[in-house]
């Protein structure tokens, strides 16, 4: 025979997205945030960074503050998929 009692698991809900830049409250709504957001995710595995994982959001009003402040500018276009292997 077994025994057997209940067990609780909690379990935490995303409500809302925060811009890593400035602060900028992003509603979650559906499952979805209610604007676009850039999301990076880079795992470092050489150099300085080795074994660091950076990961940051940011809105649309602070993604073009920074594209706007590179010396080389993004290209605009197809979204193309690169694999490295």
């Amino acid at each position: 025979m077994q025994e057997t009692a209940p067990k609780t698991i909690q379990t935490t809900e995303i409500t809302a997205i925060i811009c890593d830049c400035c602060g900028k409250r992003i509603e979650i709504v559906k499952g979805q945030p209610a604007e676009d957001i850039l999301f990076i995710n880079k795992s470092w595995n050489d150099g300085e960074l080795k074994d660091t994982n950076h990961q940051f959001e940011l809105c649309q009003k602070c993604y073009l503050a920074m594209v706007d402040n590179l010396d080389v500018k993004i290209r605009v276009g197809t979204v193309r998929t690169v694999v490295i292997s």
